[in-house]
């Protein structure tokens, strides 16, 4: 038994110490201070040589540098953004790299600005504060902006890979609801947008591909919902976490705008007249139901399957159960 047991710690700290490297190395990268521009990542590929290079870095960058950078920055990212090329050899200030960063994204609801040298009519205001809600530039300090001050070749090259990053696809797949929500803060995302891709997934999923066959119903109104709470945050921000996150809620969870069957084909098309506590919650709090989840039959069983909806698949291998009365919920 002592044999075993030096055995088992031998082998568990030779994995620990076999695992340490592997956690160093997918440690996050620090992230820039705030009120600098700056960044330590290595530089892509496609990013022009005269913002990566030493000897220019401290040097203001012209008009005509930044606008082919953001160029770069949009075809390496694979948007369909299409931005126009400038001559302007002018030193580039940093409210006009502002404007020409504000004609590359689509900020529907700006964050308000308290920099201190901003003039209320300046023509640049609105520019300053979209870019400053998706993220793209920081003020010189929390007061100032940096207004009027010409914008460096490292600066740039910062800003322009954030611009990378915010023109890239959001990725939905294993998203979080904070990751969601953030990139519907900073402009990379609507709810409508959200909804419309989750639809999307299930029709190739759900409905056709592996036929997952998780889903029993879906809201007809969801895009709508969508396009309403998009409205909402626009005027009054959002109301909660979950403020525009699409939800699929088990079919035995009343909903007053959908069929609720518990997956028994006799109670097809059974409507209850208002929402479950539950469910009236979510929506309270901006969520937004697009549909109902099979499950084992009156919940009363563990393989997922109902003559309602059938047989739901496991995502992961299809050729086994998601197990559980909640698979239908589980699997989509």
């Amino acid at each position: 038994m002592k044999s075993f047991k030096r055995n088992l710690l031998t082998l568990l700290l030779i994995s620990a110490l076999s695992l340490t490297p592997i956690i160093a190395s997918a440690s996050p990268a620090v992230s820039p201070a705030s009120g600098s521009e700056n960044t330590e990542a290595p530089p892509p590929s496609w990013m022009p040589q005269s913002l990566t290079s030493l000897t220019l870095s401290s040097s203001p960058i012209t008009t005509a540098e930044f606008a082919e950078a953001m160029k770069l920055a949009a075809e390496a990212a694979g948007s369909s953004v299409s931005l126009a090329a400038s001559n302007d050899k002018e030193d580039l200030t940093r409210e006009k790299a502002a404007s020409l960063l504000n004609s590359a994204i689509n900020v529907p609801y700006a964050k308000s600005i308290a920099y201190k040298d901003i003039a209320p009519n300046s023509p640049y205001e609105k520019a300053i504060a979209n870019v400053y809600t998706a993220e793209l530039m920081q003020g010189k300090s929390s007061q100032t902006f940096g207004y009027g001050k010409k914008l460096t070749h490292r600066e740039a090259a910062a800003i322009v890979y954030r611009l990378y990053q915010y023109l890239q696809p959001f990725q939905l797949t294993e998203a979080t609801i904070a990751d969601m929500q953030k990139a519907m803060e900073t402009g990379r995302l609507t709810s409508e947008k959200l909804v419309q891709q989750y639809l999307d997934r299930i029709a190739k999923y759900d409905h056709q591909g592996p036929s997952l066959n998780s889903i029993l119903t879906l809201n007809a109104k969801a895009l709508d919902t969508a396009r309403q709470l998009d409205i909402e945050r626009a005027a009054t921000g959002e109301r909660s976490p979950l403020h525009g996150i699409p939800v699929i809620v088990k079919d035995n969870y009343d909903t007053y705008d959908m069929p609720t069957t518990s997956g028994n084909i006799g109670l097809k098309g059974v409507t209850p007249p208002d929402d479950a506590a539950q469910v009236k919650k979510l929506r309270d709090a901006g969520a937004i139901i697009i549909g109902k989840a099979n499950l084992h039959e009156f919940a009363f069983g563990y393989t997922t399957v109902s003559s309602m909806g059938g047989q739901t698949l496991n995502p992961y291998d299809p050729t086994r159960v998601p197990g559980g009365s909640s698979g239908g919920t589980a699997a989509a």
